[in-house]
């Protein structure tokens, strides 16, 4: 009992000392000044902050938005919500293009849980912010974190809109991907005390450069080059034949460029000083060396493994912009595709080669008029697979054949770049040996230049183009002065084109061919004879819904539901009857009519041509590939032609096929060209045949036509070039 009663006391004894100690705790805050009081208090209460806020982990942290990591909260949240919706529109997509979403309920579930919980935390972190009465969401940011932030953001962008994944090829992709934007952000960040406005430029850039994209490879089938930096004249020029439509992708754009102006409002970023400068400076010094160095490796990988495919295909090169991102390639495309100067190139070597040939003779005492006919997206679809319709759709050209010379024609376009035929008929060059996605008429013909218009100018005729295009459209005001047409006609000249008729929104070739009957006649008396070079716009796309007021019902598809695929034909239905009525009228003309005429490319009409394949394009081997860049042609004689069908061709060996009929005698150059045929009978952009009709990539080597392919590319080089390096 005893001791039991000790402990009661013990335990008296101590309480009473607490209690004690605290009324002398009191009593000295009671004697301190009330400020004092304060500090106190609310230095206790940041260390109570800070020490739980030790013990929170990364998890509670993200998901309670406290006040130091509210403006890291709001951006990364953001940005969250806006990546997840993009994972879930590409997977359906996904779905859509293949018809199966049988899978699609194991990834769209957990994308759309965490894109709600993203979007309710990023509206906590707005709650929060409001409620607390404060301007700025918490704490201010580090700028290398938030220049980190924004350049992975202007990395995805482009991809997000195109609907392209994250994931590259290689990690190289990614990596330089990332230093190509941190340059450009690091770069405000050293220049600029408040680099905010800066990244909101940037930022912006990046995601109308998507924005442009998606509707540049809507209209034309092909994503923006570096090289269309050159062609936005003729962009500005051809923007009415197309209509802007809603998409959804773009709208993402336009909400991600939203968000980051709130945070650029919003969030406050920390005092800079002499050393972030600096660094930032480095670093992005030492990103723009890696692009540089690290870059031409990364270049290499993409060519040898085939992750880099230019100008094969349309969707081959949305695909190599995939594979490599979309703000890298653009980049890639501008700093390795150039001109080279051929092995063994010296100005006196492509003279002697030149000089080899002696002049030829006409065949003929009087010279004929020569009608050249560059028929937009004149193709047959037959070419490429089992195509069944009611009737034929091209029911002249094929009647025609049998007192013409005809075949089909390798051209180096594909949905677009008509400039590029134009170049290779008028020129006899062949865009092989140019970059791929070059634009011949705005990139390299800047002063005269030797051609099929300047040899006829020699052998006394006048030289004529009409066409219902503007002058401004890939620069042919000045492309056909260069390649020396005595004369030009364009869209607005009333006298021809003042009353025009149009189908498919788009001049018909009928106006076009009046005006070719009216130019024949108002020259054909002059003691020159005549070249008369027109392109035609009737059969230009879109092939949509609101054109058919203006494209009656002919062709019928038989096992195939595509309204654009019907629209088109429909339209070449009528173009071909109108080419029927050219050749009636010159048929009994008094004087010999040649008139040749030839597809500048297939049209972009993709669903349809895989269909017609079996397959995806971008899987078909270069052989079958080449079908896709093969469209008809047919020189005919008012005269008379023995018919005759040339089943390998390509388009820069076509004019001498017309010199051949017109009875003309061949320049040393179109000489040179017979002799190159033998052993390369097509050469095109996207790859070459040798006589032994195998296919090669046109990067490939083939042993047989490697010296005669780099001969011509010598002559080629001098001609367009001469000793100047481009």
């Amino acid at each position: 009992m005893s001791d039991v009663k000790e402990m009661e006391n013990d335990m008296n004894n101590g309480t009473q000392d607490a209690q004690l100690q605290d009324d002398q705790e009191t009593a000295i805050e009671d004697s301190l000044p009330k400020g004092e009081q304060e500090a106190e208090s609310d230095e206790n209460t940041d260390d109570e902050k800070e020490e739980n806020e030790k013990h929170r982990n990364l998890f509670s942290r993200l998901i309670t938005p406290t006040h130091k990591g509210r403006g890291y909260g709001f951006t990364v949240y953001s940005l969250l919500t806006i990546y997840f919706l993009w994972g879930v529109i590409c997977l359906l997509k996904y779905g859509y293009e293949r018809e199966d979403y049988s899978w699609l309920k194991w990834c769209a579930i957990p994308a759309g849980v965490l894109t709600l919980l993203a979007g309710i935390q990023t509206f906590r972190v707005i709650r929060a912010s409001k409620k607390n009465k404060e301007k700025n969401f918490g704490e201010p940011i580090n700028r290398f974190v938030l220049a980190l932030i924004f350049s992975f953001n202007s990395m995805l962008m482009p991809d997000l809109i195109m609907g392209s994944p994250p994931v590259k090829r290689n990690i190289i992709y990614t990596l330089l991907g990332l230093s190509l934007c941190m340059c450009l952000y690091l770069m405000g960040a050293a220049m600029f005390k408040n680099p905010k406005v800066w990244f909101g430029i940037i930022n912006g850039f990046f995601a109308f450069y998507g924005f442009m994209q998606y509707y540049i490879f809507l209209f034309r089938g092909a994503p923006i080059q570096f090289s269309d930096l050159f062609n936005i004249e003729s962009a500005k020029e051809a923007s009415d034949l197309y209509q802007f439509s809603f998409a959804l992708m773009p709208v993402y754009a336009i909400i991600n460029v939203a968000l980051m102006i709130i945070i650029f409002i919003k969030v406050k970023l920390t005092p800079v000083t002499a050393k972030q400068r600096v660094i930032s400076a480095a670093g992005s010094v030492l990103c723009a060396l890696a692009l540089v160095f690290v870059g031409k490796i990364g270049y290499d990988i993409g060519i040898k493994n085939r992750y880099i495919i230019m100008n094969f295909s349309g969707n081959e090169n949305k695909l190599t912009y995939s594979n490599v991102g979309y703000d890298l390639m653009f980049y890639f495309d501008g700093m390795y595709n150039h001109v080279y100067e051929p092995e063994d190139y010296s100005k006196d070597k492509a003279q002697q080669i030149l000089g080899q040939y002696k002049e030829q003779k006409a065949e003929k005492s009087k010279k004929p008029i020569i009608i050249g006919i560059m028929n937009e997206s004149f193709a047959d679809f037959k070419h490429i697979g089992d195509l069944k319709t009611d009737k034929d759709y091209m029911p002249r050209y094929n009647a025609l054949k049998k007192e013409s010379v005809y075949g089909y024609v390798t051209v180096s376009a594909y949905g677009g770049y008509s400039c590029n035929s134009e170049y290779e008929f008028l020129s006899g060059n062949t865009m092989g040996f140019l970059p791929a996605g070059s634009a011949a008429f705005t990139q390299y013909i800047n002063g005269n230049q030797e051609s099929l218009v300047s040899y006829l100018n020699s052998q006394n005729y006048h030289t004529m183009a009409v066409t219902p295009c503007r002058p401004g459209l890939w620069n042919l005001e000045n492309a056909y002065k260069y390649l020396q047409f005595d004369e030009a006609v364009y869209k607005a000249h009333l006298k021809y084109f003042g009353t025009s008729a149009t189908i498919n929104a788009n001049i018909s070739d009928q106006t076009t061919f009046n005006c070719v009957k009216k130019a024949v006649e108002e020259n054909k008396d002059k003691d020159e004879s005549l070249f008369i070079w027109t392109t035609t716009m009737q059969n230009h796309g879109d092939y949509t819904p609101e054109n058919r007021k203006t494209t009656p019902y002919n062709i019928k598809i038989e096992g195939i539901d595509n309204e654009e695929a019907g629209i088109y034909l429909d339209s070449i239905y009528l173009s071909d009857r109108y080419f029927g009525d050219l050749v009636d009228y010159f048929r009994d003309y008094d004087r010999e009519v040649v008139i040749v005429m030839f597809g500048d490319h297939f049209p972009h009409i993709m669903s349809f041509t895989e269909k017609l394949y079996g397959q995806d394009v971008s899987t078909l081997s270069t052989k079958d590939f080449s079908r896709l860049h093969q469209t008809p042609f047919i020189i005919w004689s008012n005269k008379g032609v023995q018919s005759k069908e040339i089943k390998q061709i390509s388009l820069n060996y076509l004019s001498n096929e017309v010199m051949k009929v017109a009875g003309l005698p061949m320049s040393s150059y179109q000489q040179e060209l017979e002799k190159v045929r033998q052993k390369l009978p097509v050469i095109s952009s996207f790859g070459y045949m040798n006589s032994d009709e195998k296919w090669f990539e046109i990067s490939e080597n083939d042993d047989k036509t490697k010296d005669i392919k780099n001969e011509y590319n010598i002559v080629e080089y001098y001609r367009m070039f001469g000793n100047e390096k481009k």
